[in-house]
């Protein structure tokens, strides 16, 4: 069994992606909370079935390809109170059914708790009232002040995801009371030796699960949430000494709900007071009470109903859904929910979460709270948990012929090494048919034999090698790419590169006009990403724009179509010069069109040939800030295959015997 180690969601999705394997692509989710159900004693809270179809399993797993079975809300308390009943002290002689009439009531309330998680990661939408749908979007600025019951059921959540920047989001003080004295009283049931383990279980769902939501919606998106001045008075009357004998013996005093409902309210009232008569403020809530109680105050409640909770269970939800609106700015038809924002929210929730293949007996485990398992302010600024994996016995079974020195994991991650120690590893098999490690080592001039081992490595993943015994071996695969790399034939270079995973994906997340940075990507980590930056521009498969990111490059238009592109392109950044930087040119075609450096100042060489357009270059001398927008380029010395980095701005690149640093583009009639 490993151990714990703190990782972010973006941090374990490679981790996850190795308990899904073809065909196999199922897992049990289950939590726990080792006090209510004992150490080690998990809940079955249904079936992840993940759905990748041609996609690599890391990005369908970030892209919500997977579908969630939830199991029927009695099946699902009866296994709850087994658990509690079975991990029972015997301090009483109560019988089974004793014990069960004594957790039933507060367990019931707690496991209602699994539909909110689903609500709050976007999984399944609150209903609201007819009259609030029909204001949605909003389409003026509208305040919405959040109450408890929100917070904790998910109504916030959709706020915030499909409402906001139009509502402006209020959290009353009174609501971080409520859930601060819900987590009181969760630790002072932790401490007891017998506690009421269904009261127990609320406490900690609702305590844990509602902090979470407030430091993720603060922390983790770019939505404003503001806690609203309020008046001294109103606090005055909210509390009342707790009937607890230890709380009164520490001078602790309990939130009267009636009163806190009031203070939601007030806070609401008091805000409106303050704004144009004809700004909206609406308070957000699920109680029926509070909602009544805002109507007769003059002011609209942002009502949903929670009678449907019990509708979820027994059905099945997916982890890519359909936005609740159409026709808003920027609109995107589908919204995705990562399976790790699933478990990262259980696993806080519930105290631990996990997902269990059943047929290799892989486990993929997060866990919030435990013991050696503490918490720092900086764990909710990166969203870390303490994550545990235990592999299959079967995990190495799918390369039998490779020897254990080998690391099938390391294999599917992406490694930074040298792209041009690459080159000359790959010509080195073509002097020698096959290799030791000890001697491409020393041909190489390495003596890391770790570092060694990420070019040997990523030629394993894309089956250019082969493994026989101590030697590797060529395969015909890596004379293609190494003909191609002589060639310059950046498409087959790209469909080669390809056969390795963490290129696939890479290259898969790349868009035209969305630079790509290493904070966006899982498919390489942060050290790696330079790495496959510099493969993606060899073989025209993108650009890395300074202090932007890498862009996809991978359009090869007609020559007709390429001088209509050039020409406008040319024209937008002219504004009424002669000239622009021929470096800018090439990066917005880049940018904003998908066309590789190579590919333009090869379309524009032949349409000038062609006829279809006529350039006209100066030379120069460029600013020093553009010395660091540069280009892997791929060319030849004496015949061998070397990587050059290319300056494009300073003019040498478009025409090599020419200085154009600034260029012309004219259409002709």
């Amino acid at each position: 069994m490993t151990k714990y180690h703190l990782q972010s969601q973006k941090e374990s999705i490679k981790l996850l992606s190795l308990l899904f394997g073809n065909p196999n692509f199922s897992a049990k989710l289950e939590v726990c909370e080792e006090i209510c159900f004992g150490v080690d004693n998990w809940l079955d809270i249904g079936e992840i079935n993940l759905h990748p179809g041609e996609t690599p399993i890391e990005r369908a797993l970030k892209v919500g390809a997977y579908s969630w079975k939830v199991p029927q809300f009695n099946e699902l308390l009866s296994a709850a109170l087994e658990l509690m009943v079975s991990n029972e002290a015997q301090a009483k002689q109560q019988t089974p059914q004793d014990k069960i009439k004594k957790f039933e009531p507060k367990t019931k309330r707690a496991l209602e708790t699994v539909v909110n998680v689903a609500i709050r990661c976007g999984l399944a939408h609150p209903v609201f009232d007819a009259a609030c749908i029909m204001d949605m979007p909003f389409k003026r600025p509208t305040t919405v002040v959040a109450d408890t019951n929100s917070v904790l059921q998910g109504g916030l959540d959709f706020v915030v995801r499909f409402l906001y920047p139009m509502a402006r989001i209020k959290i009353p003080a009174v609501v971080h009371m409520e859930i601060l004295n819900m987590t009181d009283r969760y630790f002072s049931q932790r401490r007891k030796k017998l506690p009421n383990k269904g009261a127990l279980l609320f406490d900690h769902v609702t305590s844990q699960g509602g902090q979470r939501v407030l430091l993720r919606l603060e922390l983790q998106t770019d939505a404003e949430i503001e806690r609203p001045r309020v008046g001294a008075d109103p606090l005055r009357g909210i509390f009342q000494p707790s009937p607890d004998q230890e709380d009164k013996n520490l001078g602790l005093l309990v939130v009267q709900r009636s009163f806190a409902d009031r203070l939601v309210l007030e806070t609401a009232i008091q805000h409106r007071e303050r704004l144009n008569p004809d700004h909206t403020v609406m308070l957000l809530t699920s109680d029926q009470g509070l909602a009544r109680m805002t109507l007769g105050e003059g002011m609209q409640p942002l009502f949903f109903d929670t009678n449907h909770l019990h509708d979820i269970f027994g059905s099945v939800l997916s982890g890519t859904g359909f936005r609740p609106f159409i026709g808003t700015l920027n609109f995107e038809w589908l919204y995705f929910v990562p399976l790790t924002e699933l478990i990262w929210e259980f696993a806080v929730t519930f105290g631990s979460a996990r997902l269990r293949n059943q047929e290799t007996g892989a486990i993929f485990e997060v866990s919030a709270i435990g013991e050696g398992r503490t918490w720092n302010p900086y764990h909710a600024k990166d969203d870390l948990l303490w994550v545990r994996w235990e592999p299959s016995n079967t995990f190495y079974n799918d390369k039998p012929s490779m020897t254990p020195d080998v690391d099938v994991a390391f294999l599917k991650s992406a490694s930074k090494f040298s792209v041009s120690s690459m080159l000359s590893f790959i010509g080195i098999f073509q002097e020698k048919n096959r290799l030791t490690d000890e001697e491409g080592m020393s041909i190489l001039g390495m003596k890391n034999a770790d570092y060694y081992a990420k070019y040997r490595n990523f030629l394993l993943a894309g089956n250019f090698l082969e493994q026989r015994e101590q030697f590797f071996i060529k395969t015909e695969q890596l004379e293609q790419l190494w003909e191609a790399l002589k060639n310059g034939d950046n498409s087959l270079i790209r469909k080669l590169l390809c056969c390795v995973q963490t290129f696939a994906e890479f290259i898969g997340n790349l868009k035209v006009g969305y630079p790509l940075t290493s904070k966006d990507t899982s498919a390489v980590s942060h050290s790696a990403f330079p790495t496959y930056c510099a493969l993606a521009e060899i073989s025209c498969a993108g650009l890395h724009l300074s202090g932007e990111g890498i862009c996809a490059t991978s359009f090869y238009p007609d020559l007709k179509a390429f001088s209509e592109i050039a020409i406008k392109s040319y024209q937008t950044l002219a504004k009424g010069e002669k000239y622009i930087l021929t470096g800018l040119w090439l990066e917005t075609l880049a940018k904003e069109y998908g066309i590789h450096p190579i590919i333009a100042r090869n379309r524009l060489n032949e349409a000038q040939k062609a006829g279809l357009l006529e350039r006209y270059t100066e030379g120069s001398t460029p600013e020093t800030q553009f010395e660091k927008h540069t280009m892997h380029y791929l060319t030849l010395d004496n015949g061998v295959p070397v990587i050059q980095k290319v300056k494009l701005y300073r003019g040498d690149f478009v025409i090599p015997v020419r200085a154009s640093v600034s260029i012309r583009i004219e259409g002709k009639q």
